[in-house]
């Protein structure tokens, strides 16, 4: 067998911190063959992007490789400098980030983007680089992607964000692909679509891939290998069949057994002592309140129009009793953020009402919601935690005193 494409032998990377270095990877050796789609599953702060990043060569500036060694077609990728490493990434490797808005910069065309990455590895004209950059948006199936060329990320769905990232990533026919988290806040019909695009062009291009996820699904569907990674260590490694028919390792087991299948139950998913921990839950299941017992919460013909006039939300009624969850489910743009920022008074509804534990709140202004006693009753966690934590408070002054 040929040497393969990449080898890490021995991986360490610690982070400086306020309170010394702290090790995030801690001996990590894997090898991945041309052409391969490795899975690299764990769950998060498991090592598995400090991985990614480590490989390319993009750890933020406290971070740094402690020991061990990355061999990319027998380099040393530890040791690369100045010319060679701007080579190397983005040309001879490239990364998918796991937030293409956050990734993509907001205030340049999306087709200037692209470009920019062709320029920086290839001695052509702009207008050259341009049609490449048309032909790669016409590559990862972009609607109108004439159009598109001249939108900013902010005008593009998530989907459409992720397969821009993608565009930019193969835009020098790398040999190596590293995607991080390539599907998250993706609807499971888009992540289907980027997943089967990203494995058809890492087939068409011959490139090797490590698929960066915690979805163990994801993972087995496309990658034959699958490597588990648990507090920086390559707890277990096999081909997808024998992890999932025979796991080896306990926490490889407890993975397994937490990822639903066609058969699974809610009950399946927790251990026996949390089933017994979580047997009393605040309030009566919906079966116990049919005798009159006022709902929690009840919706009643919400709807949302924007200034496009389209309505984003129509006639939605629901109801749901104390202890109950809910699931609202659906496809990018289907509604359920805004139905869930209407419920939780940040936006106000166009029509209906909102009634929360026999209280009308649907017709309080969300601005003024605030003063409100019940505004500590009703909670969201938003999709992107970046975006809503303060980056200058520590994780204690973000918490609210009650």
């Amino acid at each position: 067998m040929s040497e393969a494409l990449l080898i890490i032998d021995d991986l360490h990377v610690a982070f400086s911190t306020r309170r010394g270095m702290v090790e995030a990877v801690r001996g990590v050796t894997l090898t991945v063959e041309k052409g391969e789609m490795l899975g690299l599953v764990g769950e998060s702060g498991s090592g598995k992007s400090v991985t990614g990043f480590a490989t390319t060569r993009l750890l933020e500036a406290a971070g740094r490789v402690t020991g061990g060694r990355i061999l990319f077609r027998g380099q040393d990728v530890t040791k690369l400098r100045g010319d060679d490493l701007r080579q190397l990434q983005g040309a001879a490797m490239s990364m998918i980030f796991q937030n293409p808005r956050a990734a993509l910069n907001p205030i340049r065309a999306i087709g200037l983007q692209i470009a920019d990455a062709i320029l920086t590895h290839k001695r052509i004209s702009k207008d050259a680089a341009r049609a490449e950059a048309l032909d790669l948006l016409r590559a990862v199936q972009i609607r109108e992607p004439e159009a598109r060329m001249n939108a900013y990320p902010h005008e593009l769905s998530g989907g459409m964000c992720q397969r821009v990232m993608i565009a930019i990533a193969i835009s020098c026919n790398p040999a190596l692909l590293i995607a991080d988290e390539p599907t998250t806040g993706l609807d499971v019909t888009t992540q289907k679509v980027v997943m089967d695009l990203l494995a058809d062009i890492a087939a068409a291009r011959g490139m090797a891939t490590i698929l960066i996820t915690h979805d163990l699904g994801l993972a087995a569907r496309y990658c034959r290998r699958i490597a588990v990674m648990e507090r920086g260590r390559i707890v277990e490694e096999a081909s997808s069949r024998t992890l999932f028919g025979a796991p080896q390792h306990a926490y490889t087991r407890r993975l397994v057994a937490a990822s639903p299948t066609a058969t699974s139950r809610i009950e399946d998913l927790v251990t026996e002592e949390e089933r017994e921990r979580y047997a009393t839950v605040v309030g009566k299941p919906r079966t116990e309140l049919a005798h009159g017992t006022p709902p929690l919460l009840e919706v009643r013909k919400l709807a949302k129009r924007f200034d496009q006039g389209s309505a984003a939300v129509a006639d939605f009624s629901m109801t749901m009793a104390g202890g109950e969850s809910v699931g609202l489910v659906g496809e990018s743009g289907s509604g359920k953020s805004t139905t869930s920022r209407m419920i939780c008074r940040l936006i106000d509804p166009s029509e209906g009402d909102i009634v929360f534990d026999g209280h009308s709140i649907g017709h309080v202004a969300s601005r003024d919601f605030h003063r409100s006693p019940l505004r500590k009753d009703i909670q969201m966690v938003f999709q992107d935690p970046n975006e809503s934590l303060n980056p200058r408070f520590t994780a204690f002054d973000c918490t609210p005193t009650p």
